[in-house]
């Protein structure tokens, strides 16, 4: 896995790239805690355009920066799911959770 961002004013748009699985959790929990405590934004888009396939682990690194923020009034969505991690996100029921843009700019749009 490899994880980038952007700053769009205060909306950061998080892109995950390649496997998002069990050993990749911690990494990707602080990456995002970090961004929050530095670039302090005001939103989270996640574009998983590039992402292959995620476990148990991702899915549930997902949920809990998604309840994270929304406790603090924060908003985190994604985007530009893949049909493989869209039909995992549909057995696990996290689409029934979370907000998933088609695109990018819908997400934008949103927020």
């Amino acid at each position: 896995m490899n994880v980038t961002h952007r700053m769009t004013g205060k909306i950061c748009i998080l892109s995950v790239i390649g496997e998002l699985l069990d050993q990749d959790v911690s990494e990707l929990q602080s990456y995002v805690m970090n961004l929050f405590e530095s670039q302090t934004p005001h939103a989270f888009v996640m574009n998983l355009e590039q992402t292959t396939h995620v476990d148990s682990a991702g899915i549930g690194i997902i949920l809990m920066l998604f309840r994270t923020f929304q406790k603090i009034k924060i908003k985190f969505v994604l985007c530009q799911v893949g049909e493989q991690v869209s039909t995992i996100f549909d057995l696990t029921q996290l689409s029934r959770i979370t907000t998933i843009y088609s695109t990018e700019e819908e997400a934008l749009a949103s927020l």
